[in-house]
């Protein structure tokens, strides 16, 4: 197993973190690099990292939403990172996110055409000022890529709390 070796990055008063182990994998790092643009809502660099005719499924426990497509694909991952006023906020996603401060890549590891990663998303509970402590969203993503070379996802799967 490789981990993400990558310094923090702060993109308005946002970090991303990876661990501290050393990977040498280029396809462990095509995994880090993707949570991380995930992180910050890349567009750009999230459509450069899914097929074409990628397949998207975000599990709940209420059920499976899919998305076909790389643009579908893209526009749901996106809506995974991007902020939402709380008027917006749906009572299917009382844990909205968009307001989170920080991201942690626990893993990314590959075998093969199959890939998953793990970590954790923080958001501030309640008012910036105040000294409430930071809420955290654990998650999950499992891939297949579409060929050997590791150049784009075929499918993704997503889990959400």
């Amino acid at each position: 197993m490789l981990f993400l070796d990558c310094a923090p990055l702060s993109l308005d008063a946002m970090t991303f973190t990876g661990t501290d182990a050393c990977g040498n994998s280029p396809k462990n790092m095509f995994v880090a690099r993707f949570e991380e643009n995930l992180f910050r809502g890349d567009r750009e660099a999230l459509a450069e990292a899914v097929a074409e005719d990628c397949a998207l499924e975000i599990v709940r426990a209420e059920g499976v939403e899919t998305s076909a497509g790389r643009d579908d694909v893209v526009d749901a991952l996106v809506e995974l990172s991007n902020p939402r006023p709380s008027s917006e906020r749906s009572e299917r996603r009382p844990f909205e996110r968009g307001h989170f401060e920080a991201g942690h890549l626990e893993a990314a590891i590959t075998h093969g055409k199959a890939a998953a990663a793990w970590g954790r998303w923080e958001m501030p509970d309640g008012d910036r000022d105040s000294e409430a402590e930071a809420r955290v969203e654990h998650f999950s993503h499992t891939f297949w890529f579409a060929t050997l070379k590791a150049q784009s996802f075929a499918q993704i799967r997503v889990f959400q709390p």
